[in-house]
């Protein structure tokens, strides 16, 4: 498994799990996947339950991520599922801990759904007992040709999320 750092985000390489075709059906190597994890925090002056209250919602984030036009939740056999934005996105809530004021999701389907697309949004108590630090993590596996490509547009996304929710709170 190799490491880089590009533009602050820690990327790791890891073998790729499966195996492609040529063209004339002959089985090769998968490219190498590389692991995208970013993460940005931002501090708010409100105390964690106020915060996780406005934002850890299901889809509490179309008030804090512009792009995240409207949102349906559902119950399904598996948890809650969001669709996002018509049912462009779909986002299962994989961990959901309120009393924590954190919850973990995958894309199921969207973009980066067949990118193994994990995220964490966590809200934490501020330094000296002041404020909340909310936290937003991605982790995405993307093959190395797509790196490039895909790591500024998650940073991106974290970057308007953070803005929008630090906005909530000014």
């Amino acid at each position: 498994m190799k490491m880089m750092k590009v533009a602050g985000a820690m990327i790791l390489a890891l073998p790729g799990a499966a195996a492609a075709q040529d063209a004339g059906g002959a089985e090769t190597d998968a490219a190498e996947l590389v692991k995208i994890v970013l993460e940005k925090r931002v501090a708010v002056d409100a105390r964690p339950a106020v915060v996780w209250d406005r934002i850890g919602g299901p889809c509490d984030i179309t008030d804090w991520l512009p792009s995240v036009t409207d949102c349906a939740a559902m119950e399904t056999d598996e948890g809650v599922v969001r669709a996002l934005n018509g049912d462009t996105i779909h986002e299962l809530f994989t961990r959901v801990d309120n009393a924590g004021h954190s919850h973990d999701y995958v894309m199921t389907k969207g973009p980066l759904a067949a990118a193994d697309y994990r995220s964490t949004l966590s809200v934490n108590a501020g330094e000296d007992g002041e404020g909340s630090i909310i936290a937003w993590s991605d982790e995405v596996s993307v093959p190395q040709a797509q790196v490039e490509a895909v790591q500024p547009i998650i940073e991106g996304i974290l970057d308007a999320g953070i803005a929008g929710m630090r906005a909530l709170f000014e």
